[in-house]
């Protein structure tokens, strides 16, 4: 599966699935440098949650970028 993914700031990524898509999300962070995958959910969890007020709930890779759709950090996903 091909994900295409625009972010709020227009960057665009292209990846083969939800956790490549989450893994490339992380190593574009150059502020907050995490060093995981789950260390880079959590701190967009809370800053969505103060910056936003919008709880982002998830378990998975898949949830957490169905997630920032629904908040709009992700304003276009086309799925292949």
């Amino acid at each position: 599966m091909i994900l295409k993914a625009v972010l709020e700031d227009g960057s665009r990524y292209k990846t083969e699935g939800f956790r490549e898509l989450v893994r490339a999300l992380k190593l574009s962070d150059w502020v907050n440098q995490p060093e995981t995958k789950g260390e880079y959910m959590e701190q967009v969890k809370r800053r969505n949650e103060i910056f936003m007020g919008e709880e982002i709930q998830y378990s998975s890779c898949k949830e957490f970028v169905l997630e920032l759709v629904r908040v709009n950090m992700i304003t276009r996903l086309v799925i292949e």
